[in-house]
């Protein structure tokens, strides 16, 4: 990922472990709500302040829900939004989180996913996504996002034995060609 190259940037550092969630705001493909209980259940298991950062913009196709989204979520102080923000900002969130969440099930090309590897941070899949492992290789914590304190614990004992493996990402081309391959057998 070009980002891993990019000079660090001060950031609003969270003073809390904290999850980051990258992508647009579309609650119902990234499975935004469920990410929120994830972490929610994460706090409670582990009595810890866990925190959820969501980076993203929002297009005209899912604007209505994701506004309804951030409306229902604004109240948890535990939950920010910051909104789409440059390459530098984003690669320093990188660089400070426990781990990337991205619960979609079958969408996306798994960019996030591949630049938590890039950054050596784990990226918490859907089970249910089988070409997150195309881009998170070995770093991947695969989890059933639809029960949270199964997931959280899931998450919570991964996290605890550390960082990932340091991993040799396949190049974009192969790994686009291996995610082709794997959204054909759908």
């Amino acid at each position: 990922s070009q980002l891993k190259s990019l000079k660090p940037v001060d950031i609003p550092y969270p003073q809390n472990p904290f999850i980051l969630s990258v992508g647009r705001i579309d609650p119902a493909a990234k499975r935004l709500p469920e990410a929120v209980k994830l972490v929610s259940a994460m706090r409670e298991l582990s009595n810890k302040p866990w925190e959820l950062h969501i980076m993203g913009g929002m297009n005209a196709s899912t604007q209505s829900s994701g506004k309804a989204f951030l409306s229902e979520v604004e109240s948890l102080r535990w939950v920010q939004y910051h909104g789409h923000v440059d390459d530098a900002v984003l690669a320093e969130w990188y660089r400070h989180t426990d781990a990337v969440v991205f619960l979609s099930d079958n969408e996306g090309f798994g960019f996030p996913i591949a630049e938590a590897a890039c950054f050596n941070r784990w990226a918490i899949v859907s089970h249910k996504n089988i070409a997150s492992s195309e881009a998170g290789s070995d770093a991947l914590i695969t989890v059933d996002a639809d029960y949270p304190k199964e997931a959280a614990n899931t998450v919570i004992n991964q996290l605890q034995q550390g960082e990932p493996p340091n991993i040799s990402l396949p190049s974009w081309q192969d790994a686009a060609v291996a995610y082709t391959q794997e959204i054909s057998k759908l």
